[in-house]
């Protein structure tokens, strides 16, 4: 695609696509290109006379085809993701019509991608010489570091803490925020979408990729529970927090009925004493869960519906170990070479593609699939 360094939207299927199809995939396309390092913004467009969802880049636009196209001049609109379902409702459409649509689309997207590498390394080949640094080079040698380049995955934080976290990664003994979550193991938390979960008031959304590895599935945490339950000395540490605060609520509890100013001085003082019990007895039982998780090759974890504060519930990837994800600094690497290109045919005869998802929900005998059954 003249314009551009990268050309996998001279590959992408031109098949027919419903409304809602054509927004789940600019919403995919805009999240992938947000984690390849592009900065782009969702906008909604006047086109050949109707209202399309379209994604700009540069002042560039593209549709769900993957075509550049132009919009009328002053009939365009950002579109924040947060937004998306109040901007879907105006043109007849749902969050949850357009939602259905992400597994297929986002397939639909990485496919394209494939076939552009693909492409470009029978270029390469040809050349026997590499001679730019097009996204499908980069995206390449991400791959050869053990990258999943479509397992794109988003960390929400505070705008001020995001600078420390794109380049040094994450320091998981900083626990401030579930300092009281005696239930998951220490990692780094992330989650499929950009969308924003509530857990930052001027959120950043940093997108991270994450090696080839086995994630271990779960629907809740109540069958997480019964996963980590068998681990040597999580019951009793767990049985330990409950009797504390079944302890602490009782002494509070006979103090609410009373308001002086001793009472009120007693009654910080357990809840203080209370919070420092807790905190130290659920860092005891994330770090036998980790230990155990890690010990068995088990580094990674999904809660698929996680309900956390205020009944929220998001889909939660948690990673133990942080050394397995990277910043889109990951596509910054040397340019690769001719041998580079031979290696990873080599590599691809012997092995197999695909973060590997282990289901511990039905049996003991994990089940285990391929990323493309990896749906959010």
């Amino acid at each position: 695609m003249k314009g551009f360094n990268f050309k996998f939207p001279d590959f992408i299927e031109k098949t027919a696509l419903t409304n809602a199809e054509q927004w789940a995939f600019m919403v995919k396309f805009h999240e992938r290109l947000t984690a390849y390092g592009y900065n782009t913004k969702l906008k909604l467009s006047e086109l050949n006379g109707r209202k399309q969802l379209t994604v700009d880049m540069a002042g560039i636009s593209f549709d769900a085809f993957l075509n550049v196209v132009t919009n009328e001049i002053g009939r365009e609109k950002e579109i924040k993701i947060d937004n998306l379902g109040h901007s879907a409702s105006w043109n007849k459409l749902t969050l949850e019509e357009i939602q259905q649509h992400y597994p297929e689309q986002e397939d639909r997207l990485s496919k394209a991608i494939d076939l552009s590498i693909e492409d470009w390394k029978g270029r390469a080949l040809r050349s026997q010489c590499v001679k730019d640094f097009s996204l499908e080079a980069r995206l390449f040698m991400a791959r050869q570091e053990g990258f999943n380049i479509h397992n794109v995955f988003f960390h929400e934080t505070e705008r001020k803490f995001a600078s420390a976290i794109i380049n040094n990664g994450f320091d998981i003994s900083i626990v401030e925020n579930r300092s009281m979550d005696f239930q998951l193991p220490d990692g780094a938390f992330l989650k499929p979408t950009m969308e924003s979960i509530g857990v930052a008031e001027r959120p950043r959304q940093i997108p991270f990729f994450m090696k080839d590895i086995s994630i271990l599935e779960f629907n809740d945490r109540d069958e997480f529970d019964v996963f980590t339950k068998n681990i040597d000395g999580v019951s009793q540490v767990q049985l330990e927090i409950k009797n504390a605060n079944s302890h602490y609520d009782s002494l509070l509890e006979e103090l609410e009925h009373k308001s002086g100013p001793y009472e009120l001085a007693k009654s910080q003082s357990i809840i203080q004493e209370w919070r420092q019990v807790v905190s130290e007895k659920s860092a005891q039982s994330r770090s036998l869960i980790s230990e155990h998780m890690l010990k068995n090759e088990q580094p990674a974890i999904l809660i698929k519906n996680d309900k956390g504060t205020f009944n929220r519930v998001v889909q939660s990837l948690i990673v133990l170990d942080p050394s397995l994800l990277s910043h889109s600094n990951i596509l910054s690497l040397t340019p690769p070479t001719v041998e580079d290109v031979r290696i990873s045919l080599e590599r691809e005869e012997e092995s197999p593609k695909g973060t590997k998802i282990e289901s511990k929900i039905e049996s003991e005998e994990p089940r285990i699939n391929t990323r493309s059954t990896m749906r959010y």
